[in-house]
């Protein structure tokens, strides 16, 4: 047993299986999710093991956040279905650029946000999930 968090991905329909195997333990949201006929869906896992790290598919689109562990703060990811972003800290599934006590930016937070956001809006494009576009316009978070 390790350092858990809460984690949400929303991903195409077709792809979840990679996400509710064994080995990663995602379920749908809720039993409305799983029985819809929609082409994107959304998956949680209430325990994941160090927010699942380096064990998250890379060959397909999606999107997600994890919750705090012990060990990690907040984050966001994004898989644009070749290059895979996972290093973005996040406040309440939004990206955010850390500023250090002497008022600079941490090095490459601010290059980490932007490639989440980058790689977020191939997603947006692929799942053609509204949603993603609130994130871009930094109006709310994505669901």
């Amino acid at each position: 047993m390790g350092d858990r968090c809460y984690m949400t991905v929303t991903c195409r329909r077709e792809d979840a299986h990679l996400f509710t195997n064994d080995d990663l333990g995602f379920q749908f949201f809720d039993e409305i999710e799983e029985k819809e006929t929609s082409r994107v869906v959304q998956l949680e896992d209430q325990e994941a093991n160090y927010a699942h790290s380096g064990d998250m598919p890379t060959g397909i689109p999606y999107h997600g956040s994890n919750g705090a562990g012990d060990d990690y703060g907040e984050g966001v990811f994004a898989c644009d279905g070749g290059l895979f972003i996972d290093e973005c800290e996040a406040v309440e599934g939004s990206p955010v650029v850390i500023m250090l006590d002497d008022g600079t930016l941490e090095p490459n937070s601010e290059a980490r946000a932007r490639a989440y956001l980058n790689a977020m809006a191939k997603v947006g494009a692929i799942l053609k999930d509204e949603s993603i576009y609130h994130v871009l316009a930094g109006k709310e978070t994505a669901t």
